[in-house]
């Protein structure tokens, strides 16, 4: 028996339909994952150790614990430990996770060589007060800086020191205030790139609240730089942090720790390039 002629087209509307519903819920998700990304993206961000350590607790008990108070109220734990000799200050900004409790073993070189170091716990960090955002670290950032000049310590042997995260804190920081020199460990040109490489579906660049834009400040340090990196870092990609060392316009050295991963520890190979760089900042003061 012949089949009868559908004159309405059914398969191929229902077919069509078909496809705007799937589409329809495409879209009802997508814009569910953008909407969540984009309120939960400081959660992605900073990962705290809230927990308030004490130094000794992880064997740092040459170091004291001293609180600095903001503009806005809020208590900022850091950990400081006097140089010997005259000797340089590093101003250190931690990564996105922990707490300076995590980082005793980057803290111990320069103490054991007689540096002195001011390690500042983020705002929700180590038992500080307060929620981490991009502009409150910068300004506890420069609040760090100005403790240290206000103890005494001469501009000229500050040097800011940026891990990961604490990069883009550290460039600012240095673009705005006269540090003796700037040490990156394993930094990006800007916080949206590294995010943009992960989600590269989602127009992170237009909402993220944090950019940490640091190929935009870096042009203002004029202090000597040194870079540090993985080439084989998959947290942030090694081409970012050449990027940032293209975009410095001040005296600058990179250095490339080949097979390193992210945050490379100070015995694998950083330890030999930041050393003679702190007797250079010293020996230009």
């Amino acid at each position: 028996m012949d089949q009868p002629l559908d004159i309405n087209g059914g398969g191929g509307f229902r077919a069509g339909r078909l496809v705007v519903l799937t589409l329809r819920a495409f879209a009802i998700v997508y814009v569910a994952a953008v909407a969540l990304l984009f309120v939960y993206q400081r959660k992605l961000i900073y990962f705290p150790d809230i927990r308030h350590v004490a130094p000794a607790e992880v064997g740092l008990a040459g170091m004291s614990e001293v609180t600095l108070t903001t503009p806005d109220g809020e208590r900022l734990v850091a950990w400081w430990s006097e140089p010997r000799n005259g000797k340089a200050v590093i101003l250190d900004f931690q990564g996105q996770g922990g707490a300076p409790s995590h980082r005793a073993h980057r803290i111990q070189p320069f103490i054991g060589d007689g540096y002195g170091i001011l390690t500042l716990a983020y705002r929700g960090y180590g038992g500080s007060t307060g929620q981490p955002t991009e502009a409150a670290l910068i300004a506890d950032g420069k609040l760090a800086f100005d403790w240290l000049r206000s103890r005494g310590v001469e501009a000229g042997r500050i040097v800011v020191f940026g891990e990961s995260l604490g990069t883009g804190v550290a460039v600012q920081v240095a673009a705005d205030r006269p540090a003796a020199g700037v040490i990156l460990d394993s930094p990006y040109s800007s916080l949206a790139d590294v995010a943009q490489g992960r989600f590269p579906w989602i127009p992170v660049r237009w909402l993220m609240l944090d950019k940490f834009d640091s190929t935009a400040h870096i042009g203002k340090v004029r202090a000597p730089v040194l870079i540090y990196h993985g080439d084989r870092d998959t947290i942030v990609p090694y081409e970012l942090g050449q990027r940032l060392y293209a975009a410095a316009t001040s005296h600058k050295v990179m250095l490339t720790i080949p097979g390193g991963f992210h945050t490379v520890p100070m015995a694998e190979g950083p330890w030999r390039a930041i050393k003679p760089f702190l007797e250079q900042v010293a020996a230009a003061r």
